[in-house]
């Protein structure tokens, strides 16, 4: 069949129309006739569904990524390509089972105003912040175990393994480490990225497309900010105890813009926050608050300090200066 590349990227897309379907399935049944393993009905019914639901997975991926993310997919999807003739032709099903696991992705979508827990394949275990996104795959592979944190903040406690050492890809951020645990702050409504370390040590390395990449070495109770723009990296101490507060429930700001703030507050309560003027983004403060403080407490605390009002309507908070 003529552009079969052309058409498995139509079908990614979802532009296919029933007749290219059509013939996308009859594609998949000459591939079958054409190798020379004996493979039952059972095995081929199984096998497209699994390519099928690949490329399905990737268009779902695709609808919530940034462009470079899209390139990820668009990759993916040659990979399966590639792979589902090889498949067809001269491999057997325990080999292919082995396959799909080993390029299998999951992604955990962690909704605003919630927070959760989810243990990896090795054991480590990674607690998602709200309005989170983590992907990470089924099986690592038998030298490297790497992840990415497409949006969002995550509190990583990762299992000691000197042959394997764990890297999390986060917004041209590259975080390698052999065991440890670590916060990585990278939303992008931020203008900065944060790594701060609670045990052990981590390398820190900033991918800048115009000059040359930035390392920088972590040890506990230090932290890291990256500029998104500049790519600058300012190091400082921190007390790391209080970093990871967030998977009780509890915020603590220290020294954080009001502009931070309020979209923190928008992630972990679900709500959205209005500022009369953007230049009352960029006061700084600091607090401390509990899981059982209300929004009306919390917002009032912020206000008062700030000197600033503030009206509550549903879930929207407005700011402005008395």
């Amino acid at each position: 069949m003529k552009n079969v590349k052309e058409l498995l990227k139509r079908y990614q897309e979802g532009k296919c129309s029933p007749e290219e379907k059509a013939k996308l399935d009859a594609w998949y049944d000459m591939l079958a006739k054409n190798g020379e393993w004996d493979w039952t009905e059972t095995d081929k019914a199984a096998i497209k569904y699994e390519l099928k639901n690949r490329i399905d997975h990737q268009i779902g991926i695709r609808k919530i990524r940034t462009f470079k993310y899209r390139i990820l997919a668009a990759a993916s999807v040659l990979l399966l390509f590639v792979t589902s003739i090889a498949l067809y032709q001269n491999l057997s099903s325990p080999v292919i089972s082995t396959l799909i696991e080993k390029f299998t992705y999951n992604e955990k979508h962690m909704p605003a105003g919630q927070h959760g827990k989810i243990v990896l394949e090795d054991g480590s275990t990674v607690f998602l912040n709200g309005a989170s996104i983590l992907r990470y795959p089924t099986k690592f592979s038998s030298t490297l175990r790497k992840v990415t944190l497409v949006e969002g903040e995550a509190f990583f406690d990762i299992k000691h393994n000197v042959k394997k050492p764990f890297i999390v890809e986060t917004n041209g951020i590259n975080i390698r480490v052999l065991g440890t645990a670590f916060n990585v702050r990278s939303y992008d409504t931020f203008d900065d990225i944060k790594v701060t370390v609670s045990r052990g040590k981590v390398a820190v390395k900033a991918i800048d497309p115009d000059k040359s990449d930035k390392l920088i070495l972590l040890s506990f109770n230090e932290q890291v900010t990256i500029n998104k723009h500049s790519f600058d990296l300012q190091k400082s101490h921190v007390d790391s105890k209080t970093i990871s507060e967030w998977t009780e429930g509890k915020f603590v700001f220290d020294n954080e813009s009001l502009g931070n703030i309020a979209a923190t507050l928008q992630y972990a309560r679900n709500i959205t926050v209005h500022f009369a003027k953007d230049d009352l983004k960029a006061i700084h403060c600091s607090a401390h608050f509990e899981n059982a403080d209300s929004l009306e407490d919390i917002i009032f605390a912020l206000s008062r300090a700030n000197g600033l009002s503030y009206t509550i309507k549903n879930n929207e908070v407005f700011l402005s200066k008395k």
